[in-house]
């Protein structure tokens, strides 16, 4: 799952996790993304909390237990509706 960030320009992203490969506090409040580059070839340096950002990521990987009860949510409203649908007609 794409996750978005912010960078110190205001402009947004969307990082995939699976291409990080370590996040460093440049200075309280400023996190630089290391794997992943802007189209400028810069790394990219976010304005967020270290720790919000690495639990963000961590939930965004495809393995993680609270990736896989959101992925299991929506499986049950898909299913719900395709019951629904049919039952209606």
């Amino acid at each position: 799952m794409l996750i978005k960030v912010t960078d110190t320009k205001n402009r947004e992203f969307f990082i995939n996790p699976l291409y990080v490969k370590a996040l460093r506090e440049k200075k309280p409040g400023l996190v630089e993304i290391s794997g992943v580059t802007t189209q400028w070839g810069t790394a990219l340096v976010v304005q967020e909390d270290m720790q919000a950002l690495a639990d963000r990521l961590s939930v965004a990987m495809p393995d993680s237990p609270a990736m896989s009860a959101v992925l299991a949510a929506i499986r049950d409203q898909e299913e719900q509706a395709a019951a629904a649908a049919a039952a209606a007609g």
